[in-house]
């Protein structure tokens, strides 16, 4: 009988086949085997066919594997003159080769020392790396005129920076005082899309852990909170929210042009429009899934409902008390739904050891964010006032100096900086990002 050719010999094929699909198996096993049957039909180069479900696990499919495959052999024998194998041969003998894995096209990086050529034919030497990450990496770059930026590129096909592009040119357009400015955008199909920003200083996740015991001073936690209070705000104001507020998407500004007291929020990869075009509130999705970062989720991204301004503010809170007493309570914790629990605690029987070492102010904000709707409007103003007294409270001016003052670098910010308390393997864990959807878009 030949095997592949003719339709009449592929249909003596399936019929063949029949009582091995239905031998004493799990119903659910023959169907599957059936489907087989017929996808081997279907295909001219039956042989093909086969050959995808050699790997199966189920004993009926591997049956199929070795009746196929004697007879591929009988048949290759018949067509050289020679006499066909014996039916003791084995599925390794007459096996083909697996085909060599065809090499991904696209999605390839820059390096380090290359030049690339953005969209207005502008061209920028990547100088070196400052932070890498799973979807793209972050370089100094300088242009003809040896003037530095940072440029993030991401695989082309992994790429959100549509997103960060569109955040960014509302932000300018607004003359936002803590968020980068924008010069210029590149698409080098099918490798990656880069755009070239303003160059920044260290992140507050790494001056946090520069400092003793890895906190800042009540001074310094207290005037972070404003300007980071103050960039949400502006955030949203622009028609975006975060999703994603901790330490490591905020970073001072380079030293060298004396922006070092200025914090400046960056990476809006998981950022989303919550308001339609006429700047009215959207209403909440239904199952949007999870985003953000673990340690600093809301209690709303954990129910994986749809998140707004609120949520923002709320991850916004913990990076406060992060930044004040060196860690949070659940630091260590890697599945999420512990670290919610311990969340819930804090706004009860966990509340007191919760804020302890930080101003009292911070209990106060916990309520004040706690009490908004979904479509709420912060009381940004009000959080400026209650993180003001703090520091009157507690004898601080305003101009004082911040405790990474002295003591910064010109040009280690990344929009890929990890959080440097913990292992690599552990701050994976305890991240739990995903990035966003068409319809976060």
């Amino acid at each position: 009988m030949q095997i592949c050719g003719q339709r009449a010999s592929r249909w003596k094929f399936d019929v063949a086949l029949v009582p091995i699909a239905f031998s004493p198996l799990s119903a659910k096993t023959g169907l599957n085997l059936l489907s087989l049957i017929f996808t081997i039909n279907a295909d001219l180069n039956y042989q093909r066919a086969v050959e995808k479900h050699r790997r199966s696990r189920s004993l009926s499919v591997q049956r199929l594997y070795k009746w196929c495959s004697k007879r591929l052999s009988s048949n290759k024998s018949s067509k050289k003159g020679n006499d066909p194998k014996p039916e003791t041969s084995t599925m390794a003998e007459v096996a083909p080769a697996p085909a060599a894995a065809a090499p991904t096209k696209g999605d390839r990086l820059p390096q380090s020392g290359e030049t690339v050529k953005s969209d207005s034919n502008k061209t920028y030497n990547l100088k070196k790396i400052l932070g890498e990450g799973g979807y793209g990496t972050v370089y100094e770059a300088s242009d003809i005129d040896s003037r530095s930026y940072a440029l993030k590129a991401e695989k082309w096909s992994k790429t959100v920076l549509k997103i960060e592009i569109g955040v960014l040119k509302a932000t300018n357009a607004r003359s936002c005082r803590h968020f980068c400015t924008i010069y210029d955008v590149g698409r080098c199909s099918p490798d990656y899309m880069f755009i070239v920003v303003t160059l920044l200083g260290p992140d507050i996740a790494r001056l946090r852990n520069d400092q003793p015991d890895r906190k800042f001073s009540i001074g310094t936690a207290l005037r972070v909170g404003m300007q980071t209070s103050a960039a949400i705000e502006e955030l949203h104001r622009t028609g975006f929210i975060s999703r994603d507020v901790k330490p490591g998407n905020f970073a001072i500004g380079n030293k060298d042009e004396d922006q070092h007291r200025i914090v400046y929020m960056f990476d809006f990869g998981l950022s989303r429009r919550y308001v339609d075009k006429n700047f009215n509130v959207l209403p909440p999705r239904k199952d949007p899934g999870w985003r953000g970062t673990t340690r600093y989720g809301s209690l709303q991204a954990h129910q994986k409902l749809d998140l707004g301004r609120k949520d923002d503010f709320e991850s916004w809170l913990y990076m406060l008390v992060e930044i004040t007493k060196g860690s949070l309570p659940w630091r260590m914790v890697t599945d999420r739904a512990k670290v919610q629990d311990s969340k819930t605690s804090a706004r009860t029987t966990a509340r007191a050891s919760f804020f302890a070492g930080c101003p009292k102010q911070y209990d106060k904000l916990m309520d004040m964010i706690d009490k908004l709707a979904f479509d709420s409007t912060p009381p940004y103003s009000d959080f400026q006032k209650v993180l003001l007294e703090g520091c009157e409270e507690n004898k601080i001016p305003i101009g004082s100096k911040y405790d990474w003052e002295g003591d910064c670098t010109s040009s280690i910010h990344t929009s890929v900086t990890k959080s440097l308390d913990k292992s690599p393997s552990d701050q994976q864990r305890a991240n739990n990002q995903e990035r966003p959807t068409k319809l976060d878009v």
